[in-house]
């Protein structure tokens, strides 16, 4: 049974890669390495091509960062503007934390765009909108309270 490589971890990926080209620079004959892999022997050429073109440096893992976002970059300042500093009441719902889904109903009220959680996770931690739990808030309030000469408001 041949295994699908795209199953197999980009680091992992990256050493099979360089160890079957060490394995068939020595001679070995392609058909057979591939075959200890449990790959298919066609990928052995491929990769080959690609060190023939590319160098070593081709052969490396790679970040594949997948699809453009959705959302434009003046969408997501705007839906940093919508939670920092507001509570989800202040635009018609029911509850008083933000959530990612309450974020998504949102992107999909306001920009009629619909996105998955993952991606509304995505961009809040592009955004750099973190969570924080209620006891957490709780003490960055007091300490505000407590350093004097400081500015007491609290900017999400």
């Amino acid at each position: 049974m041949k295994h699908d490589g795209r199953s197999i971890d980009h680091k992992t990926l990256e050493y099979i890669r360089k160890t079957a080209l060490d394995r068939i620079d020595a001679g070995e004959p392609v058909a057979v390495v591939m075959a200890s892999f449990k790959l298919c022997r066609t990928t052995g050429y491929k990769w080959i091509e690609a060190r023939d073109n590319g160098g070593a440096e081709a052969l490396k893992a790679r970040v594949h960062p997948g699809p453009p976002s959705k959302l434009s970059a003046a969408q997501k300042q705007t839906v940093r503007k919508w939670i920092c500093g507001k509570d989800p009441r202040q635009f018609g719902i029911d509850f008083g934390l933000w959530t990612r889904r309450i974020v998504q109903e949102l992107i999909k009220l306001r920009f009629n765009l619909s996105v998955s959680l993952a991606t509304v996770g995505k961009v809040l931690a592009e955004l750099e909108i973190t969570p924080q739990n209620r006891y957490n808030v709780r003490i960055n309030v007091t300490l505000l309270q407590l350093l004097p000469g400081k500015k007491r408001t609290i900017h999400g």
